[in-house]
């Protein structure tokens, strides 16, 4: 179900990456620090970007889950009638 839920969530959400004011400073920045701390700098944007996608990912998910709910509700309520 992951895989499905991923594939949705890219064709209708997918996420545009950093933004180019972002990735300039993060570049300004990475030229000011040296070897290890450009290391440091790497891993914690991939951090930010991994914890980013993965808000997204569950928030999509939930809003998915609640719009299955609300249709599932809708149809009980129509064949009762």
């Amino acid at each position: 179900m992951n895989d499905y839920m991923t594939a949705l969530f890219d064709r209708f959400c997918g996420c545009p990456g950093i933004d180019e004011t972002a990735e300039a400073l993060r570049r300004k920045l990475s030229g000011q620090l040296g070897k290890e701390q450009r290391r440091l700098l790497l891993r914690l944007t991939d951090q930010q970007n991994a914890y980013c996608e993965q808000t997204a990912m569950d928030a999509f998910v939930s809003g998915f889950r609640l719009a299955m709910e609300i249709a599932r509700e809708l149809k009980e309520n129509r064949d009762s009638l």
